[in-house]
């Protein structure tokens, strides 16, 4: 008995040693740089995104931008006020008020540990749930070193059941064994700087024993896996992967490669081919220049589908056959046909109002051509015309 004593003395002797020599150091300013590289970065992927036109992506990078900066405002502030007006040094409790402090743990925890090579004291929780979500016990261990470090203590689970998604985070608000402390971040400092141990441990345990809904790593909802955007399944890490587009969470079921690049993506960012109906990200699909529907690279040529290629070449065997169907002319029209066509009296030959359906530039031009070659062989004037390219023609009552 007298010797746990002592090595509790030991333990209130060496806080109480931490916390006046840090009382005694002038403050260490240190600039938000990893903040403000973490600004950058998002930016970054945030100009990226709009780049590829993926706006969902961009907005929520923005949004992540926007707190990112409020959060970095509001740490050079802090730091600002800390430079401009020195903080009020508060009362150090005693190495007696602290040994009493550390003797008063055994009724509120399970147990109180503390190890003097390593300069540590802690306590264990009980078996936590929320919600109906079992956690189990945590151990809150304090490094006596550094008790003047905003990071002295480690939150460790004893029985961990971290979240499907992550398994770094074992409570909806501890991270890698570091705890968001929310609200309750001034009152630790504060315990901490005066050297009221109890207070400080009592606050990180009922920390632990809530809920804050509004800022937690895991959603308690999607502690046993994170929800699949397309078919709202809850999924685990190894089960899902990110939509490439707008970077939302699927389940491998619903996850779709695009055809042609093999990316990932969720539902909402894929279409279909008009023709093969494979799926195809926007980036891969293009527009037939005739329908204006989407089809991929395969099947489309010259910038059109199978079908209005196909549309293209009946009508040139439609006009084929009516020019083969056009009935002998005699001498007498024959020359007037050729005088009709000449540069300085442009005239109207009558072509089958059947070939008006459809009017592609490219293939009227082509009629046009053929329509010449075919006067000029039925008048046997193939010189003729040799320097005129401006020929025109009349279908079925218009201008060519």
């Amino acid at each position: 008995m007298e010797n746990h004593k002592r090595q509790m003395l030991h333990v209130a002797t060496a806080i109480h040693e931490q916390l006046a020599h840090f009382r005694s150091t002038p403050p260490d300013v240190t600039l938000p740089h990893s903040d403000w590289s973490y600004c950058v970065d998002i930016l970054r992927r945030m100009r990226l995104a709009q780049e590829r036109g993926w706006q969902h992506a961009a907005k929520r990078q923005q949004q992540c931008l926007a707190e990112q900066l409020t959060f970095f405002k509001d740490r050079l502030a802090s730091l600002a006020d800390t430079l401009a007006k020195p903080p009020r040094v508060p009362i150090l409790a005693s190495v007696a008020e602290i040994y009493r402090d550390i003797g008063s743990l055994s009724l509120e925890f399970d147990e109180v540990n503390w190890d003097l090579r390593d300069k540590t004291l802690s306590v264990h929780t009980e078996p936590i749930t929320l919600g109906d979500v079992y956690l189990g016990p945590f151990e809150i261990q304090v490094d006596i070193r550094k008790m003047s470090d905003h990071g002295c203590y480690r939150i460790i689970a004893h029985d961990p059941r971290p979240a499907a998604s992550n398994s770094s985070v074992t409570h909806p608000h501890v991270q890698d064994e570091q705890l968001c402390e929310g609200e309750g971040k001034s009152p630790i400092r504060r315990a901490l700087r005066e050297g009221r141990i109890a207070d400080f441990l009592l606050i990180v345990a009922n920390l632990l024993s809530t809920y804050n809904s509004s800022s937690p790593f895991v959603a308690l909802d999607d502690w046993d896996g994170t929800r699949c955007a397309d078919c709202g399944t809850l999924t685990t890490e190894d089960d899902r992967c990110g939509c490439d587009r707008c970077g939302g969470d699927i389940c491998l079921d619903c996850s779709r490669s695009c055809g042609d690049c093999g990316s990932y993506f969720c539902a909402d960012c894929l279409s279909e081919c008009s023709d093969c109906r494979d799926a195809y990200c926007t980036q891969c699909l293009k527009r037939c220049r005739e329908c204006n529907e989407p089809f991929c690279k395969h099947c489309l040529e010259n910038q059109l589908c199978g079908n209005c290629r196909q549309q293209q070449e009946d009508d040139e065997d439609e006009y084929d056959e009516a020019m083969e169907e056009t009935p002998a002319t005699d001498d007498a029209e024959q020359t007037s046909a050729v005088l009709a066509l000449q540069p300085n009296g442009l005239g109207e030959a009558v072509v089958s109002a059947r070939l008006r359906r459809h009017g592609s530039g490219w293939f009227w031009h082509l009629r046009r051509r053929r329509f010449a070659d075919g006067q000029r062989r039925a008048t046997g004037q193939t010189g003729l015309h040799a320097g005129h390219r401006g020929l025109r023609g009349r279908v079925g009552g218009r201008l060519l």
